[in-house]
């Protein structure tokens, strides 16, 4: 074997094998529907243009300031094609995984290559992210940030390995972390692992050597090797504060709320009984050979690599990466701190990297020092292929959910396109029917971007849109609590019209109300001339004035 082919085999081995998964989940349809953040994405990139539409996107975020790059250029390439969002988004993620391979090989300096590519697999197919990458595709922006991210950290290791001899390294660190953090600002503290790598690096050729007195005498070249990152993050934070004035951020640094959002990060992370909930599925019915058959390539694919590799799996390559790995965890943790959103499990989508390693490089460590050779393989290729293979399974199983959902929401969208074909003005369309119009019809027409649905549809601006519900939980608002005012799931009838949920505080004339039953049975959907008065009891409705719920028929072209 050729010195390129034994160095580059594993490379093309796992971007082979992320292909074919990508490959295979193309051949089964990428075409998912417009819902979420991306139906507004694209009803204004469309409406607006391109600049417009960006700088209403940045108006929303009120954060990301480079990130409008990413979405633009979808739309520009392919425009009305929800398939492009999803592809992407799964292209970006193995994207990532690939990085973080090239990462952690180059940590270990070429050892153990089974480890980095066991754990670039276990990222890839870890069960807690897969679902936000089908529920937000949009997430191609977080993902290409992370990729670029831990590019970062890899052209920082290059620069403190080759004696910092070249600048090209240093330089190509900074503007990758610049570009990563002013497009998602998740990975904002990775800076931070800069002395981690340096200290690893300097030390390799010292038996011993403490951290803390290894610091005193390199803090001033520390100091130099990151003194332009914190200003990076520093100049973004400020444009923020000079461009959205008013934006909340959602930031809170008192000890204990930021005690409290690292406390419900990790448990989110490390539920026991949602991870099990997760895998149990990918074990039965049809889905049993596919999680088998994957676990059986994966274990005999990594215990023959294993195998060949006769080398002891300790050193200082190992701690290395392992440190680095629970300091790259730790970072995004730190990031998380100060805001509200450790509950979201796509804000741990950088600590899944660092996790992933640890989980791969601490196994192989635990088997080979605790178990007999032979018995250490088998159980780390084992635990390997049980977590790839029900995380790849998992993904097939959430994206034919979301096949049929889409086959069930367009059918529902065909059918009140076919009762109501055209519309002269902006309508409100209020929609009833004797099944869930989320839970069964997938409309998901409780999200604020709902009403752009119709505005693609009908070629038109500003229409309106609600459905009737009849299971909220949430108590109607107090009578003192006006419908200009109120936030809420419930729709208020004031006197001088109505107030949406999802457009709070806009009084929408009654005279552009469109009554709409879908009938699940048949398939079909009739314009009705008013909401039936036993269709107002218990729904989500709540009447403050006279104004009849009837269909103004003149808007119907």
């Amino acid at each position: 074997m050729s010195g390129a082919v034994r160095r580059y085999w594993p490379y093309l081995l796992l971007m082979a094998v992320l292909a074919l998964v990508w490959l295979a989940m193309a051949l089964r349809g990428f075409n998912l529907g417009f819902t979420g953040d991306m139906l507004g994405f694209e009803y204004h990139y469309d409406s607006l243009g391109l600049w417009s539409g960006s700088r209403w996107l940045l108006d929303e975020w009120e954060r990301h300031l480079l990130g409008t790059i990413y979405s633009a250029s979808i739309h520009q390439l392919f425009p009305g094609q929800s398939a492009a969002w999803y592809a992407m988004s799964f292209v970006m993620h193995f994207v990532v995984g690939s990085v973080m391979f090239l990462l952690s090989d180059t940590v270990l300096r070429g050892r153990w290559r089974w480890l980095s590519f066991a754990a670039a697999l276990i990222f890839v197919f870890h069960t807690r992210q897969i679902q936000g990458h089908l529920e937000l595709p949009t997430g191609g922006l977080r993902k290409t940030a992370l990729a670029l991210s831990l590019l970062s950290l890899w052209f920082h290791l290059l620069y403190v390995r080759k004696g910092r001899q070249q600048a090209r390294w240093h330089e190509l660190s900074l503007a990758t972390f610049f570009v990563s953090v002013w497009m998602y600002e998740q990975t904002f503290l990775f800076f931070l692992l800069h002395p981690v790598i340096a200290y690893f690096e300097e030390t390799y050729d010292v038996s011993e050597r403490g951290f803390f007195g290894w610091l005193r005498q390199r803090w001033r070249q520390l100091i130099a090797d990151s003194f332009w990152y914190p200003p990076i993050v520093a100049v973004y934070l400020f444009l923020l504060k000079v461009l959205f004035p008013a934006g909340g951020f959602g930031t809170d640094v008192s000890p204990s709320a930021m005690l409290g959002e690292v406390s419900t990060a990790l448990g989110l992370e490390f539920s026991s009984t949602e991870f099990a909930a997760r895998i149990l599925p990918t074990f039965q019915d049809d889905w049993l050979m596919l999680t088998l058959a994957a676990a059986l390539l994966v274990f005999v694919g990594i215990l023959l690599w294993r195998r060949s590799d006769k080398s002891t799996v300790q050193g200082r390559e190992l701690w290395a990466l392992l440190v680095i790995s629970a300091a790259l965890f730790a970072a995004n943790l730190m990031s998380i701190a100060p805001t509200r959103v450790g509950h979201d499990a796509r804000a741990l989508y950088p600590a899944a990297v660092g996790l992933a390693l640890v989980v791969s490089g601490g196994l192989a460590w635990l088997c080979g020092r605790y178990l007999p050779a032979r018995i250490g393989q088998a159980v780390f290729a084992a635990m390997v292929a049980l977590l790839v293979s029900t995380g790849l399974t998992y993904t097939f199983q959430l994206q034919t959910d979301y096949i049929d959902a889409n086959v069930t929401r367009q059918q529902v969208l065909s059918a009140i396109q076919d009762a109501v074909p055209d519309v002269d003005e902006p309508p409100y369309l209020l929609i009833l029917s004797d099944a869930h119009v989320d839970n069964d019809l997938r409309l998901n027409a409780q999200d604020i971007n709902f009403p752009y649905t119709f505005d693609l549809m009908y070629d038109i601006d500003d229409a309106a849109a609600d459905a009737i519900f009849y299971d909220l939980t949430e108590a109607p608002p107090e009578a003192d609590v006006h419908g200009s005012v109120y936030a809420g799931p419930y729709i208020v009838v004031e006197d001088e019209g109505i107030y949406s949920p999802l457009r709070p505080g806009q009084a929408i004339d009654p005279s552009r109300l469109i009554v709409v039953y879908y009938d699940s049975q048949t398939g079909t959907a009739i314009v009705l001339d008013e909401v039936p008065p036993e269709a107002l009891v218990g729904a989500n409705i709540v009447r403050r004035a006279g104004t009849p719920l009837r269909t103004n028929f003149g808007l119907i072209g």
